[in-house]
C-alpha cells in the first residue's frame, strides 16, 4: 500500500477508534442522562450517525488496501459523502439547538459530546474534501441521504406520540406537531444543502484513493478488442 494510503488508513482507523471510545464512555456514564435501555440509547441519531461513519471508514480502509471495481468505488464514495454530510448536520443541530445538554454532566459526557459533535464531523469533512477523485458524484443519488434520517425521524416521532421515550426536546409532543414539523423542516433543508455540497464540491481533492481494477484482456468486450487491434494496425 502506498505511503499516502497508509496515512489515510491510519487516520480513519483512529477516528473509528474514537467513536468506540465515545460509546464506551457513554455506556459507563453515571450522570443519569444516558438511558438504561439499549433501544432508547440507539434512539439518539448522533450515535447512529457516528456508527454509520465508522462503518464507512472501515470499509473504505479495507477497500483501499486492494484493487477495487469502479462500482465498489462509487458506492463507497456515496457512503463517504453521506457520512460527512450527516455528521456535519448532527454537529450544527447539536450546537444550535441541543447544547449545553451533555456538557454539564461531568468530564465523561463532555468528552463524548466533543468527540461526537466536533472531532468526527471535522475529521469526516476533511477526509472527504481532500481524499479521492475530484469528479463530482451524480445528483441522482441524493435520496440515499434522506432515507435513513427520514426513517429515524418518523420512528422517533411515532414513539414519542405513543408515549415512548423522547430522544431530543425538539421532538417532545408537548411542543405541538406544527412546531415539531417546523424544526424538522429546517433540519431537512440543512441536509439538502449539505447533500448537494457533498456530491458536487470535490475540486479540493489532492490525495488519490482507490486503485481501480483494470480489466484483463480476457474481460475486454469483443468489440473493444477489435477496435484495439484496428488502432494498432493503423499505428
Amino acid at each position: 500500500m502506498p505511503t499516502h494510503l497508509r496515512t489515510v488508513a491510519a487516520t480513519r482507523l483512529a477516528a473509528s477508534a474514537l467513536v468506540l471510545v465515545a460509546l464506551g464512555l457513554t455506556l459507563t456514564d453515571s450522570s443519569g442522562l444516558v438511558p438504561d435501555r439499549v433501544i432508547d440509547l440507539m434512539g439518539y441519531y448522533t450515535l447512529q450517525a457516528n456508527f454509520m461513519a465508522l462503518a464507512v471508514w472501515v470499509a473504505s480502509t479495507i477497500a483501499a488496501a486492494r484493487p477495487t471495481s469502479a462500482r465498489v468505488d462509487r458506492a463507497l464514495e456515496y457512503g463517504r459523502a453521506f457520512a460527512a454530510a450527516n455528521l456535519v448536520m448532527v454537529a450544527v443541530i447539536y450546537w444550535s439547538t441541543i447544547a449545553p445538554l451533555g456538557l454539564q454532566a461531568g468530564p465523561q459526557l463532555v468528552t463524548v459530546m466533543l468527540i461526537s459533535h466536533i472531532v468526527t464531523p471535522v475529521y469526516a469533512s476533511i477526509d472527504y474534501l481532500v481524499v479521492g477523485a475530484a469528479t463530482p458524484l451524480p445528483l441522482r443519488g441524493w435520496w440515499w441521504f434522506f432515507a435513513i434520517p427520514t426513517t429515524w425521524i418518523a420512528t422517533a416521532v411515532a414513539r414519542a406520540y405513543a408515549g415512548g421515550w423522547v430522544p431530543y426536546d425538539y421532538l417532545d409532543p408537548a411542543r405541538g406537531l406544527r412546531a415539531i414539523a417546523g424544526t424538522v423542516s429546517w433540519h431537512g433543508m440543512l441536509l439538502a444543502v449539505l447533500t448537494v455540497a457533498a456530491l458536487r464540491v470535490r475540486g479540493l481533492r489532492v490525495v488519490p484513493h482507490f486503485a481501480v481494477v483494470t480489466p484483463s484482456p480476457s474481460q475486454v468486450p469483443l468489440d473493444a478488442a477489435r477496435d484495439l487491434d484496428t488502432d494498432r494496425a493503423v499505428a
